[in-house]
């Protein structure tokens, strides 16, 4: 797990940009069921806060999640195994400073 905080909404999505990359995102969402190549926004109460990715790293076959949370101006990073994908994604829901929900 890592997080970075930065001091402007351009260096928050340059960092976030950069841990992602490397991937080529194939779908608009990470849900449970949704192959793990997926890039979305995502929303608090409402209002659009950032931006979620997910994917399988091609070398440690881990599951990883990438996230920003702009009006904190935060990137975090969060992996585990494949098998447990779904529960690091129910986890992303409920952690951090911002309890996010798909959009």
């Amino acid at each position: 797990m890592i997080y970075a905080q930065f001091v402007d909404d351009i260096s928050t999505q340059g960092g976030f940009q950069r841990l992602v990359s490397g991937v080529s995102f194939t779908q608009n969402s990470c849900g449970p069921s949704t192959p793990l190549s997926g890039r979305q926004k995502y929303s608090n109460s409402g209002k659009q806060v950032g931006e979620l990715a997910c994917h399988q790293d091609p070398d440690d076959g881990d599951a990883y999640l990438t996230w920003s949370s702009e009006d904190v101006k935060i990137i975090a990073q969060a992996h585990a195994p494949l098998a447990s994908y779904g529960q690091l994604l129910s986890w992303w829901k409920t952690a951090g400073p911002l309890h996010g929900t798909a959009t």
